[in-house]
């Protein structure tokens, strides 16, 4: 695992004078880019991609926060630049990102075609834009989260960055090995919970219950032998309760990483009666 310095020096080399970056930032496993020139990344398109190969990671570009538009005239710019038919509900500002949170009913309209809506935002209000569906029909559940990811976005941040440093730290020796021990979700459904360790890293995969049984229904943590705090990190692989349930426990007992999973989506179930 290369070194943060050594990742802003190979960035530096991998991209031409005329990007004018200001700031490289590590938030968590991926990297931000601040530039005092975007376009330049909207006129050679593949410069993006070449670098997250190059890397082996996700790379955000963003404005340099002196190029940012104030929040009142950036809404109203956008507001101007994004068609009526995509039905905006919702605009936030999140400063510690440079982002601007969209919510619409119609997303594809406010990307546009091969994304030019969403260059034209950055480019005359300098926010990038993050681009969510608005729900069809009301969701509380949806609404609290987001509520909450704008709301806490400086702590989010912080505790990105805080990640990084994890991530990006010295390995210690070079006595490498690796294991598997089963916590659960073997020769039963439910519960599943896989720890892998390393000499370095210890990182669960899936912390669930078995929502069918009330004698075991949790995984076997207290075979772990360390304290919860210890765990690096956490991928849930999908939301069902005998993958996912048990995590906030985890919580409860003093972990305070990262879990890896994907974002929040709203469904609507339609049923069917004869």
């Amino acid at each position: 695992m290369e070194r943060k310095e050594e990742l802003k020096e190979r960035i530096k080399e991998l991209l031409p004078a005329e990007a004018s970056i200001t700031k490289i930032d590590f938030e968590g496993p991926e990297i931000a880019l601040y530039t005092k020139n975007p376009g330049v990344f909207f006129e050679n398109e593949n410069l993006v991609a070449k670098l997250a190969s190059e890397l082996k990671k996700r790379v955000n570009i963003r404005t340099d926060r002196t190029l940012l538009k104030d929040p009142i005239e950036a809404k109203e710019m956008i507001m101007n630049i994004v068609p009526a038919d995509a039905e905006i509900k919702d605009i936030k500002f999140n400063d510690a990102f440079s982002e601007v949170t969209i919510e619409a009913l119609k997303p594809g309209l406010v990307i546009g075609k091969e994304g030019s809506t969403s260059k034209a935002i950055i480019l005359q209000t300098g926010w990038t834009p993050h681009i969510y569906r608005a729900p069809t029909s009301k969701s509380e559940i949806l609404k609290g989260i987001r509520h909450h990811l704008h709301r806490y976005h400086k702590e989010r941040k912080q505790i990105l960055n805080k990640i990084a440093d994890r991530i990006y730290r010295e390995i210690r020796g070079n006595n490498v090995w690796a294991r598997i021990v089963c916590l659960g979700g073997f020769r039963e459904v439910g519960r599943s919970c896989i720890l892998f360790e390393t000499n370095e890293t210890k990182i669960l995969l899936d912390c669930g219950i078995n929502v069918a049984s009330t004698r075991e229904p949790y995984p076997y943590l207290d075979a772990l032998n360390f304290p919860l705090n210890e765990i690096d990190a956490v991928v849930v692989t999908h939301a069902h309760l005998d993958h996912s349930g048990f995590v906030p426990y985890l919580f409860r007992h003093g972990y305070e990483g990262p879990v890896y999973c994907t974002e929040p989506v709203h469904r609507t179930f339609i049923t069917m009666s004869e």
